[in-house]
């Protein structure tokens, strides 16, 4: 009969010098098939199957013939065992979200917490014991950035996300030896500002990285030219610079940036959640024209220009450039592109791989409407986001008859001046739910 785990019975002695092999040796599959066979020898043999099995599905292709039947048993097993397996975490790094979905297992263990700050620095050394943690979510971080990033137990994180690190905080991880293993840094609201960033720049512990997030940073045009120029930033391939005082200038730095070649994804927009006007990006069609005419940013397949000032001329710009011959996602949320822009966006044939296109606020009208369900070229489109477009029942009703947009499983034209029942009626016979605005005048 299994036994079954109780918080003050793990780990065990015998167990702990396992969790210290695993923890030591973080990429190696091999102490963690060992801790397997230990634990089906002492009548935990779900716990060692579930290692074993996610441990293989880690190595398997998407297309692997094995991997449904695997991916079927891992569920299984989490919905039979996860709130037992939580226990092997202190309670207090218990991820308050799993009360409604499993806790994130990586090869076989607990690999993400959103603990408490104050909670995490007073026992982080019980919580990286317990498990090979890999990502690191600190909620109220506020005061504390510079002793979190000084923190050993950052040691072995693949991924580290923090609200408010500060320009302290900032500091202190540019300047720690424990991030090293480091591939994703996330600062969210903090305003670390620009000295802080030519530090992180210049860092070498962070030459890993391949995702950076500095949303809110208030790096303006200074720290988004040592950003482009800094030689341990090779590896990026997700780049979010939201909401960080950028204008034309800070832009075109980073598009001429060799360093970036490799980034698919590029965030330069206000983020919409935490507005602050003296933090917003400026590009306008000059930065625009930058991306577009970079030789260098030919890998994109996301591209965020929320609220940068772009009117027709950058619209244009955008859509001539075979730079996004692989966008999937492109936002132009905010801005004002109007007729002109529109329709130069749903002629271009660099932009036929689209799955989602936000144009919201944009002023389009329904010309621009009819513009975008005219276009073949956007028949690949799932997502198209409308909203507060001066649209009216004619140009709604173009684009849900339109014959290249019926892939779409997500059309939003909230806040738009649409009044027929009957289009009302298109509307739902396509989608759930009401068109969204349809009151709107």
């Amino acid at each position: 009969m299994a036994r079954h785990l109780t918080a003050s019975a793990w780990p065990s002695p015998a167990a702990q010098g396992f969790l210290r092999d695993i923890v030591a040796n973080h990429d190696d599959d091999a102490p963690r098939l060992v801790f397997a066979d230990w634990l089906d020898d002492h009548d935990r043999p779900q716990r060692a199957e579930f290692i074993r099995v996610q441990c293989e599905l880690a190595k398997l292709p998407p297309d692997a013939p094995r991997r449904d039947e695997l991916v079927k048993r891992e569920k299984a097993l989490l919905a039979e065992n996860a709130k037992t397996w939580l226990l092997e975490v202190p309670a207090w790094a218990r991820n308050r979200y799993w009360r409604t979905s499993p806790p994130t297992f990586r090869r076989g263990f607990i690999a993400y917490a959103r603990p408490n700050a104050a909670e995490w620095l007073r026992a982080a050394g019980a919580l990286h014991r317990a498990t090979p943690l890999e990502e690191l979510w600190l909620r109220n971080d506020s005061g504390r950035g510079e002793a979190i990033c000084k923190s050993p137990h950052l040691a072995g994180l693949r991924i580290l996300t923090l609200h408010s690190p500060g320009p302290a905080g900032a500091q202190a991880l540019a300047a720690s030896p424990h991030v090293g293993s480091l591939r994703q840094w996330t600062s969210v609201w903090s305003q670390i500002g620009t000295a802080a960033l030519v530090a992180l720049a210049r860092s070498p512990h962070l030459a890993g990285l391949t995702k950076l997030g500095l949303m809110g940073a208030q790096i303006g045009d200074e720290g988004a030219r040592a950003l482009a120029a800094s030689p341990h930033w090779k590896n990026l391939t997700a780049l979010n610079l939201s909401n960080n005082r950028l204008t034309e200038a800070g832009v075109t730095a980073l598009a001429r940036s060799p360093n970036l070649a490799g980034l698919t994804e590029l965030e330069l927009s206000m983020e919409r959640t935490r507005q602050r006007p003296q933090d917003k990006n400026a590009a306008g069609d000059g930065g625009a024209h930058a991306l577009a005419s970079s030789p260098h940013l030919r890998k994109l397949t996301l591209l965020r220009l929320g609220g940068q000032g772009i009117v027709d001329v950058g619209a244009r710009a955008l859509a001539a450039s075979p730079n996004f011959s692989e966008l999937r996602f492109l936002d132009l949320f905010d801005n004002r592109l109007g007729e002109e822009g529109a329709a130069a966006l749903a002629q271009s044939p660099h932009l036929a791989r689209l799955s989602i296109l936000v144009l919201s606020s944009n002023a389009l009208g329904d010309p621009a409407a009819l513009a975008l369900a005219n276009s073949p070229n956007l028949a690949g489109l799932k997502e198209l986001h409308l909203v507060s477009n001066e649209i009216g029942d004619g140009g709604a009703r173009a684009l849900l008859e339109s014959p290249h947009l019926q892939g779409l499983t997500k059309l939003n034209l909230g806040g738009n001046r649409i009044r027929s029942p009957e289009v009302e009626g298109l509307y739902r016979a396509r989608f759930k739910g009401g068109l969204l605005g349809y009151q709107q005048r």
